[in-house]
């Protein structure tokens, strides 16, 4: 009989994860390799996939990705290295999963919280003319 795998140090069985769930909107022409970023910022930062799923959207494709960790900073880290990835448009960070509330579909708004990152480019001002 083998001996039981070893825990690792500082992992605990009854462990609370701490769980995050973004809605990013994509831009459809990069969204496969702009996801295989999304992917490598979330093995990088060591946190745990828990889904992952994609629908066409009206400006892109929209994304809801929920990743869980031991702590909140590595999640709070992972939403700053988002905001760097080229190709994603928009994050939302949610406050609940939106699939799972009655009456909104993937792309409600319920549950999405004010920090929104925006990525893209900034609109120029132009001067008025007299």
């Amino acid at each position: 009989m083998r001996a039981p795998i070893p825990r690792r140090p500082g992992y605990h069985f009854a462990m609370e994860l701490h769980t995050k769930t973004f809605r990013l909107r994509v831009e459809r022409d990069a969204a496969t390799a702009t996801l295989e970023n999304v992917l490598a910022v979330v093995r990088r930062g060591g946190l745990g996939l828990h889904s992952l799923t994609m629908a066409p959207g009206r400006h892109g494709v929209d994304v809801h990705l929920r990743v869980q960790a031991g702590e909140p900073e590595p999640l709070q880290l992972c939403r700053v290295r988002l905001c760097n990835v080229i190709g994603i448009v928009k994050i939302r960070e949610l406050t609940s999963d939106v699939r799972q509330e009655p009456g909104h579909g993937p792309g409600g708004h319920a549950g999405a919280t004010r920090s929104d990152c925006n990525v893209g480019y900034a609109p120029t001002a132009v001067a008025a003319r007299a």
